[in-house]
């Protein structure tokens, strides 16, 4: 499943760097800020890029994207001094619940698609390649949910952790 892990070093202190973090949170939003009729409404993309939290030496975060993406990374670091520099060690993963039930339905289709290929029933062998396609298919939207998310955070915490001035929003 997807996982995604990176290290970046820097010469600011820890606490700059957790200031630099800090400038890239914006406030979680209240449970009742999602309702039924937000589903229609764009989000709010003008500030920050994140929501989560900077706590001393750790982070949590996840991006603000408009739409939905059941399959955007979530980040977590941990921020470090090294004698004269700071590490920080990134870890992003998809959501538990998002990670199981993709683990059931991939073995499902995959049992399915292997049992049909294995012990063939009929001469018709549309169902075989439609249990496969669907095997692939999972695995494709999976990863191209996460993947280029991925990236976007990355470059943007590079971006802010190594003090480029090319932060974007894309």
């Amino acid at each position: 499943m997807p996982f995604y892990q990176f290290l970046l070093e820097t010469v600011a202190t820890p606490e700059v760097v957790t200031e630099r973090l800090c400038s890239l949170v914006r406030e979680t939003p209240q449970a009742t800020d999602y309702s039924f009729r937000s589903l229609w409404k764009s989000r709010d993309e003008s500030g920050p890029p994140f929501v989560g939290s900077v706590d001393g030496s750790t982070f949590q975060l996840r991006r603000v994207i408009s739409g939905r993406n059941s399959f955007l990374p979530r980040i977590r670091g941990h921020i470090t001094p090294t004698g004269d520099a700071t590490r920080v060690k990134v870890i992003m993963f998809m959501h538990p619940f998002t990670v199981v039930f993709m683990l059931f339905w991939l073995g499902a289709v995959g049992y399915g698609a292997w049992d049909a290929f294995s012990h063939p029933r009929s001469p018709d062998a549309f169902d075989s390649f439609m249990l496969l396609g669907m095997f692939l298919f999972g695995v494709t939207l999976t990863a191209g949910g996460f993947f280029p998310e991925a990236a976007k955070a990355k470059r943007l915490l590079s971006a802010a952790i190594l003090n480029s001035n090319v932060v974007s929003k894309t």
